[in-house]
């Protein structure tokens, strides 16, 4: 029997999955806005998800928000140093 904490794990990468799928929808329809505020989000209730984090980066830098993609990348990469394409294109 799965207890409390595996079934609070799974609806937690469900959630994390639905806004990364929600700013992968938002960035394909060309509405990068919509993905920051997503991604802000759920960076906002997971600051440490290295992953998020890059990819709030690459909403951030396709809204033209410079600087505040620059420090999202570096962010991510502090976190997971092996997240090399977190670099600034």
């Amino acid at each position: 029997i799965l207890g409390p904490d595996y079934r609070l794990t799974v609806a937690m990468h469900a959630h994390i999955q639905d806004a990364l799928s929600a700013a992968r929808s938002a960035l394909r329809d060309g509405k990068p806005a919509a993905a920051v505020r997503v991604l802000a989000d759920i960076c906002a209730l997971h600051p440490n998800n290295a992953q998020l984090v890059k990819s709030l980066g690459a909403a951030l830098f396709a809204n033209g928000e410079l600087p505040a993609a620059r420090m999202a990348f570096e962010r991510a990469i502090a976190l997971n140093p092996e997240l090399a394409t977190a670099h600034l294109p």
